[in-house]
């Protein structure tokens, strides 16, 4: 199934397989892409990829969570963003490329956002800040920002959009129990943690109109003893979906949790490992109603695990991060046979002294084929 065609909403995708949203540290300090960022996207739509998801991009300054990271908040960063998006479909016309939209809230860095916003005043250990709890009114014109953000990412020539509430940043601290505290009417049960979730969907829809595709990116779980549940992502799934919501991608984790649970685990999964969060997609997929397309990402290499996800477990798509900053052709090493990924999650990819820019020094090296005897090939 992972070369099957299938659709999100009005867009025909060539394939199951997402790169999933990775953020590369290759903007310049006005969130605009760099030569090198576009070079990216285009190896990685002449790579085989069906979908490729941006590095998230903040909505408005106070979003910001690194100084390098893309940016999609201002009207004169369109033309930027335009270049890169003619470039990708002028080198691959069958690859499709999405923006990731984010607000961090209070996962934004001290030296990024002086005044940092959050649904509750929950202080973040990790980052040492106590955010401010978010007026009424400031909820309701970060609505609006969000929709703003979706005109120019329509405008920039993205074929769809994707909404960011995983991870910790601010649509995923008001759907959490563990970050939103309120009492009013954006907290409290599942339903009115989910409002802003659901009005930010709805602000952008008004802004793009009915045909144009938009996604999320959802928690299964926090990996928080107070945080969300499963069931209670699955609910917010649900909710979203009779919105109108055309896809999800399921992810785990935030920030204060514990390191070794993130997405971008120090393990190399075998085949029976791969998907880290299986067992709470298995409950979410069971909730969500089936003619809306489900994804996984998290440790996801082989295509025997593929095939297995894809079929066994009836989920719609996968996505991958790591796999495809070692191999930005892995969807056609994958086509022409290779049965692997060669990124045996060794994170050298996501240490700090390779910032600004997201790479594969093994690979870069010469050190990864050698060294996991993996196949190198053209």
């Amino acid at each position: 199934m992972i070369f099957d065609k299938w659709r999100i909403g009005s867009l025909e995708l060539k394939n199951r397989m997402v790169r999933s949203g990775t953020s590369e540290f290759a903007s310049d300090c006005a969130g605009r892409p760099t030569d090198f960022l576009q070079r990216m996207y285009v190896e990685l739509a002449r790579g085989g990829v069906g979908l490729i998801m941006t590095g998230y991009a903040f909505i408005r300054e106070d979003g910001r969570s690194d100084n390098d990271q893309n940016g999609i908040h201002a009207d004169e960063l369109v033309p930027a963003w335009h270049d890169m998006t003619d470039a990708v479909h002028t080198a691959a016309p069958d690859c499709k490329i999405a923006m990731q939209l984010v607000h961090g809230g209070r996962q934004c860095k001290p030296d990024t956002v002086t005044d940092t916003l959050a649904p509750s005043a929950v202080r973040d250990p990790r980052a040492g800040i106590t955010p401010r709890e978010m007026t009424v009114d400031e909820i309701w014109q970060m609505i609006e920002a969000f929709g703003q953000a979706a005109t120019r990412v329509k405008e920039a020539g993205f074929d769809a959009l994707q909404i960011h509430a995983a991870h910790g940043y601010l649509i995923s601290q008001f759907i959490s129990p563990h970050t939103n505290r309120r009492t009013d009417e954006w907290g409290g049960n599942v339903r009115k943690r989910a409002r802003f979730f659901v009005e930010v969907f709805r602000q952008c829809r008004r802004e793009l109109g009915e045909d144009y595709p938009i996604l999320a990116k959802l928690n299964c779980t926090d990996f928080l003893a107070s945080g969300i549940t499963p069931e209670e992502a699955g609910e917010i799934g649900e909710i979203l979906a009779g919105e109108g919501l055309q896809a999800i991608e399921l992810s785990a984790w935030m920030y204060e949790a514990e390191p070794g649970l993130s997405p971008s685990r120090k393990v190399d999964p075998k085949p029976e490992e791969e998907g880290y969060f299986l067992n709470e997609a298995r409950i979410i997929r069971r909730i969500i109603p089936a003619p809306v397309p489900v994804g996984l990402c998290g440790g996801i290499r082989s295509l025997t695990a593929i095939s297995r996800l894809l079929d066994d477990e009836r989920l719609d798509f996968i996505s991958m991060s790591r796999p495809f900053i070692a191999e930005p052709d892995l969807g056609n090493r994958l086509k022409a046979g290779q049965a692997r990924a060669a990124c045996n999650s060794c994170n050298e990819c996501l240490e700090g002294k390779r910032h600004p820019i997201v790479s594969c020094p093994p690979i870069q090296e010469g050190r990864l084929y050698e060294r996991i005897g993996h196949p190198e090939w053209a």
